[in-house]
Formats: structure tokens, C-alpha cells, sequence
């Protein structure tokens, strides 16, 4: 008898289930009550909470919503995206920390949404020290084995997503757009990318058109997904804030990065800051302040995709240059500071770029101050 039980209310929550993901994607109905939809449990109490939905949002009989609930299902993974609700075995583990956990459409490697992330958002608009500033807050962070979340937009969005491409490395976009349109088309490398070699992730449906308020609701995902969010710049009523601001809620911590004061385009992040609601990110010691310590053993990872998640593929890297060559050779069987190292190569202008591009591969290690080959390298080298 516990079986045939068992069985029915297994039925019955794929019915709802689908009934949700029908809700989902027709109407503007709010998380908390698509997640009254999916956690229903019984016939008896769906059908009281039913009526009151299909008279307010003019809903389809409930036959009728199951099967448009699986056909929308089936389409979304004809489009290489798939689709989670609250309480699927994929769902990301960070997001549950939300009042109510959207629907959420996801294209790329689902599994990534459950790895160490950072949030690393900002104006659209750009002051001249942030593109310098993003990168270097961005390898730091890859270096400590966190994948960069941002949101794919223009500006400090972008130069984080670009960084980790720049490097192999996997990112995350959330969409305000759903997980089909690259808005804006000026970053659809950075989409294409993502869905390639990270996850493009949104609690929207596929639609041609964003609604404005789309945009602060997204950064509640992004601040979740994060285990920190760094505030590289904002304006004092800037977009970047709603991801802070969510953050904070949250008890997640909220760095912001050191900038020039005096500015409009930096005196959101530093209010923060003076607020005590944020900490100022100046110098590369706080970069271990700012990963938690269940995130620790991270810092010790070169970030090797291919045996930590052996599904993903490797992204594309570039042809070895001159001075990973000139790198390698100086190091030979010895240890050296980066300044030692930087000396004995001749100070090249791409020495710093080189440098993280051989860490994050596993060819070097850092350790006690020093750098030198990997174990798994150094007899191929010498």
C-alpha cells in the first residue's frame, strides 16, 4: 500500500512540476507562489490554491497547463538549456538561502553552479583605473580556485567575464534574458563562451524583450551564487549596489575595491564602505581575508577543469609564448621570487599575464613565497 502511495505522490509533484514551469513561463507569477505550486501537497489543497490563480492570471485548464509545462520542458532542452526547480537533485545548493528559490533556466554545465564562485560587478560606465583593477581582482580570485559570476553587461561585467576567458578559466553569466539572447549583442563572445565552457544561469523564460526590473532582481542570483561579491565601482544610486545590498541581507561579505574618491563614478562602493556595510579590497593579503574559511582548501587549487569537473571541456588556450618559454627555462630545477623571476627574464611586458597563465595551469606552483615547476612538470621541463 506504501508503494502504490508512494507512487501516486510521485505522480502528482511531476503534475505540479509542470504545472509550475506552464506558470513559469506565462505569466509574471512570483517565486513564492510557483513554489506554493510545486510543494502542494495534495489534489485537495491544489485545487483551492488553482482557482484563485487561473481566475487572476486567466490560466488554462490544469490538463492543458501539464502538457504546455512538459512541451515548454521539452523545448528548453531541444535548445541545449535545462530547466530546475526548487527541491530538483541539480538545483544549486547556494540559492536556497533565497526567501523563495526561483525556476531557474540554465544553459552550459549545470554542475558549476554548485562550485566556489565571486561576484565581480560594476558600472556600465567605466572610470580609467577599472579595467586594470578588474583584471587584477579577477586573477587573484581565479588563482584561489573561484569561478567569476557577473551579469554580462558592459563594463566591469565584462572585463571580469573577458579575464577569466582571457585565461581558460570557466565563468558564469546570470541573464536577465533568459539563457538564448546574449543582451547586449555587443557580449555574445561572453555568452557563447559561457555556455560553453562555464553556465549561462536565469530565473527568467526565453524572451525577446527584458523588463527593466528583471535587471535588479537577476543580481539577487548573483549575490547568492557568490560566496563574495567585490564592488569594483558604482555610482552612488548604481545597479552594482542591488547585488551589495542583496549580499548583505544575505550575511555574505562585501568587499569593495580600492578606488580613486572624489569621483562620481566610485562613491557608491565607497559609501558602503563608510557605512561599515563593506570592506575596502587595497591589497593582495586581503584577498585571504575575503574567501571563507569553508572555501580555504580552494586557495590551494591551480584550478584544472578536466579533473575536477571531467564532463566540462577545456577552453581553449593560446600558443605557449615567448615568455612562458623564457619562464620555464629560468625556473629550470631552482625556486624564486616573482621579483627574482621577473629580473632574471628580462622584465617582459606580459611577465604578469604569463606568470598566472602557467599557475593556473598547474605548471608552476607557489609555495613558501616562491615560485617553481609543479611536481607533474618539472622532469618534461628539465
Amino acid at each position: 500500500m506504501s508503494d502504490l502511495h508512494s507512487g501516486t505522490d510521485c505522480f502528482f509533484k511531476r503534475e505540479m512540476r509542470a504545472v509550475a514551469i506552464y506558470c513559469w513561463h506565462h505569466t509574471d507569477m512570483s517565486p513564492a507562489r510557483l513554489e506554493r505550486i510545486i510543494n502542494c501537497p495534495n489534489e485537495s489543497a491544489f485545487q483551492r490554491i488553482w482557482e484563485i490563480m487561473a481566475a487572476q492570471h486567466h490560466l488554462c485548464d490544469r490538463l492543458e497547463a501539464i502538457r504546455l509545462g512538459n512541451a515548454l520542458e521539452a523545448s528548453y532542452r531541444d535548445s541545449q538549456s535545462v530547466l530546475l526547480c526548487p527541491g530538483d537533485t541539480d538545483y544549486p545548493n547556494a540559492l536556497y538561502v533565497l526567501q523563495s528559490p526561483p525556476i531557474l533556466s540554465v544553459r552550459g554545465h549545470v554542475g558549476m553552479l554548485n562550485r566556489p564562485q565571486i561576484a565581480l560587478v560594476g558600472s556600465r560606465t567605466v572610470h580609467p583605473d577599472s579595467e586594470r583593477i578588474t583584471h587584477c581582482i579577477a586573477d587573484q580570485s581565479m588563482m584561489r580556485g573561484l569561478i567569476i559570476t557577473s551579469g554580462g553587461a558592459f563594463g566591469i561585467d565584462a572585463f571580469a567575464h573577458r579575464r577569466a576567458m582571457a585565461h581558460a578559466q570557466p565563468t558564469i553569466v546570470v541573464s536577465a534574458l533568459g539563457t538564448e539572447t546574449a543582451y547586449p549583442r555587443e557580449n555574445s563572445d561572453i555568452f557563447d563562451y559561457a555556455g560553453q565552457y562555464g553556465a549561462i544561469v536565469s530565473q527568467f523564460p526565453n524572451r525577446p524583450v527584458a523588463h527593466k526590473p528583471n535587471f535588479p532582481q537577476r543580481n539577487d542570483i548573483i549575490a547568492a551564487l557568490s560566496c563574495a561579491t567585490v564592488v569594483v565601482q558604482s555610482r552612488a544610486r548604481g545597479g552594482a549596489l542591488y547585488t551589495a545590498r542583496t549580499a548583505i541581507r544575505l550575511n555574505k561579505p562585501v568587499w569593495v575595491a580600492a578606488m580613486p574618491g572624489f569621483d562620481d563614478l566610485t562613491i557608491g562602493g565607497l559609501q558602503l564602505v563608510q557605512q561599515e556595510k563593506a570592506k575596502l579590497l587595497c591589497c593582495l593579503e586581503d584577498f585571504d581575508a575575503m574567501i571563507p574559511m569553508e572555501d580555504a582548501v580552494q586557495k590551494s587549487l591551480p584550478f584544472p577543469i578536466a579533473s575536477q569537473t571531467p564532463e566540462c571541456p577545456q577552453p581553449p588556450v593560446e600558443c605557449i609564448s615567448d615568455t612562458h618559454l623564457r619562464i620555464l627555462q629560468t625556473l629550470g630545477n631552482q625556486r624564486l621570487t616573482r621579483e627574482q623571476l621577473r629580473l632574471q627574464t628580462g622584465q617582459p611586458d606580459d611577465f604578469d599575464e604569463s606568470l598566472l597563465d602557467l599557475e593556473l595551469s598547474g605548471t608552476l606552483a607557489f609555495v613558501g613565497g616562491c615560485y617553481g615547476l609543479a611536481p607533474v612538470h618539472e622532469k618534461a621541463t628539465i
